[in-house]
């Protein structure tokens, strides 16, 4: 089982029982996704319907509030090798990442 939550703070939680533990992603803001298979356990792991969040490359989901997913073709050999994926479209997906998430902050 799992849920979205918010902390103490607020801040965004995405907690997920697995067995008997209770795994945490505390401030978790986006999610990148490499391939439908990733795109699918994604949603499944969130509890989300796969009919309204469709897979397509550079697609954006607001998955539950705070929390945006990513898409991703992934970069096998078969992508990269055939031009489905190329650099550019792939360093593309992490521009809009970092647009959402603002600058780097060091």
């Amino acid at each position: 089982m799992q849920a979205v939550e918010h902390d103490e703070a607020g801040s965004h939680v995405v907690a997920r029982t697995v067995g008997k533990r209770k795994l945490r992603a505390p401030r978790l803001a986006a999610i990148v996704t490499l391939g439908r298979i990733a795109h699918d356990s994604t949603l499944a792991a969130l509890g989300a319907r796969r009919s309204q969040f469709p897979f397509a490359h550079r697609a954006r989901h607001d998955v539950a509030p705070g929390l945006v997913m990513f898409d991703s073709l992934h970069c096998s050999r078969l992508n990269t090798n055939t031009g489905r994926l190329t650099t550019d479209m792939f360093h593309a997906v992490f521009a809009d990442v970092r647009q959402l998430l603002g600058p780097a902050s060091r």
